[in-house]
């Protein structure tokens, strides 16, 4: 599955976080005046922070990881909402090695010099196809992979230190960092934190799955 379509409507004003999941989104966005909107989302990098009003829907299409959307004429496409999936569907820019590779990546359980030998490619060649497909270097993927897997993976472990060590950070002081870096929060606060839970749950990097409802 290379996309997976997604919906969400407002029960109430409220600030979302919003957590790197490693996939891009196209968004259509309609307010309390039926007025519809279309969003292109980036790479996030870290957290940030939207407020939604209550009652705005919100209906989207996420790229698996390491697929991108080709060049889209947004002007023409918000004219013509109804043919969003057309678009979506003939407007994905794929390279099935590349996803394989960012999916490897995505192992907490991997190094980048591992995947890059499976690949036959020095790990310097691998930053340049990076590059060449206009993707974020492989690091991005790495730590990105590793702290949403461990995240998924919090409420499984009572000793925070084991569980650092499983997931590859050298201590828990390096892996709170990372947490923080990603997340917002430490790994103590996240377990307790069931919506931000939740939101990792969402298909992206490191679990692609299936048709979800979900906020972006």
């Amino acid at each position: 599955m290379v996309s997976v379509k997604w919906s969400f409507i407002a029960p109430e004003t409220k600030d979302h976080v919003i957590l790197p999941d490693g996939c891009v989104d196209i968004i259509i966005v309609t307010d309390n005046n039926g007025c519809e909107n279309i969003i292109l989302t980036n790479w996030d990098v870290s957290p940030r922070q939207i407020c939604i009003e209550q009652g705005e829907s919100f209906r989207g299409y996420r790229c698996k990881p390491g697929v991108l959307f080709n060049d889209i004429d947004y002007q023409e496409l918000s004219q013509n909402i109804n043919y969003v999936d057309e678009v979506v569907a003939s407007g994905l820019k794929r390279n099935t090695e590349i996803e394989d590779i960012v999916a490897e990546l995505s192992d907490a359980r991997t190094s980048i010099k591992q995947v890059a030998k499976r690949a036959w490619v020095s790990p310097r060649t691998l930053q340049r196809w990076f590059s060449d497909k206009e993707l974020l270097r492989p690091e991005f993927w790495k730590l990105l992979g590793r702290a949403r897997q461990a995240a998924s993976a919090l409420p499984s472990y009572p000793v925070l230190a084991d569980f650092a060590l499983d997931y590859g950070f050298s201590d828990q002081s390096h892996m709170t960092r990372e947490f923080v870096r990603w997340f917002g929060m430490p790994p103590s606060q996240l377990r307790r934190n069931k919506d931000q839970l939740n939101l990792l749950a969402q298909p992206g990097l490191g679990n692609w799955i299936g048709e979800h409802s979900s906020i972006r």
